[in-house]
């Protein structure tokens, strides 16, 4: 059987951390393009616009160690029979039995920043990706968000998603409202 592993995103703040690393992406090559190409070699111009970059390149570098630490709190780990959330020191913090749940809410397609144009374009529009399961026990309402970083990870959850229509257990599709 699969076993699907990702990190959670325990804070919104990540996705608006992961949209302004895009555009001081974009403004960093933007700006090296016109540092080396237009602007005279050696003008003042030029030194003050490699000053903000290297200043720009600082500030981005703190954003991604925050990025980082956003994530690195706790990561899941699905199978076909459970759900585990694992924190910093590899302590299951919580399991749930899918046998147990009433419902599984899951997106209708799981992807990861790079799959699509449509993707990166969405995230920009500050829609930000989520990939998210819901399990809805007798008494409880468990909500997961987490990060997929490659198109195995997806490949992975889609899988045990099958796997669990295929057991018979009460599997429900979300679908985004454009």
């Amino acid at each position: 059987m699969s076993t699907f592993k990702a990190k959670i995103i325990s804070n919104d703040l990540y996705h608006e951390y992961k949209r302004l690393g895009i555009f001081g992406s974009i403004v960093l090559s933007v700006g090296i393009t016109l540092s080396t190409e237009i602007l005279p070699l050696g003008s003042l111009a030029q030194v003050v616009l490699f000053v903000a970059i290297a200043m720009f390149s600082y500030q981005s570098l703190k954003m991604q160690r925050t990025m980082q630490n956003l994530l690195n709190r706790q990561r899941i780990e699905i199978t076909g029979e459970a759900i585990k959330t694992i924190d910093q020191n590899n302590i299951v913090s919580e399991q749930i039995n899918i046998c147990n749940a009433k419902e599984i809410i899951v997106d209708d397609r799981y992807t990861y920043a790079e799959d699509s144009a449509g993707a990166f374009w969405k995230m920009i529009a500050k829609k930000p990706l989520s990939n998210n399961l819901t399990i809805k026990s007798k008494n409880k309402e468990y909500r997961y968000q987490f990060l997929i970083e490659s198109h195995y990870m997806a490949v992975q959850i889609d899988k045990i998603i099958s796997g669990w229509k295929r057991e018979g257990y009460q599997v429900v599709t979300f679908q985004e409202t454009a």
